[in-house]
């Protein structure tokens, strides 16, 4: 296998393993259970040991440091694409999105601005 291929594939590994374990870490801190100790377990998993599997890998030669930047960039659009594009389809299938539209019309017509009523103008002026 090539250098550049080795790459590709360790930095969409690595860059998998440190999105899961940074959506661990976040929902152990500010999820609806939080909890320090598994918010401290998921600290040392992520920032150490991935971190310093990352330092071994790169600094092996089998690796080509451009191959592994373009799997870890990839990897990171193409899970925010999903997230994104999954976000949209459950706020459309709760009609959330509709919802909002409707009542950014509603503010519009009369007269507010985000949420803020606009003075309307007197009639015999300043």
């Amino acid at each position: 296998m090539s250098r550049d291929l080795t790459g590709i594939l360790l930095g969409s590994a690595w860059q998998l393993g440190n999105l899961w374990c940074l959506a661990r870490l976040l929902s152990s801190w500010v999820g609806r259970n939080t909890s320090r100790r598994r918010t401290l377990l998921w600290l040392v998993i992520k920032v150490p040991l991935l971190y310093g599997l990352l330092i071994l890998v790169l600094r092996g030669e089998q690796v080509s440091l451009v191959g592994f930047s373009v799997g870890v960039i990839a990897t990171l659009l193409i899970c925010l694409a999903w997230y994104a594009r999954r976000g949209i389809v459950l706020r459309l299938r709760s009609g959330s999105l509709h919802d909002q539209s409707r009542a950014e019309s509603r503010d519009k017509a009369e007269g507010r601005v985000e949420g803020l009523v606009m003075a309307k103008p007197s009639a015999h002026g300043a």
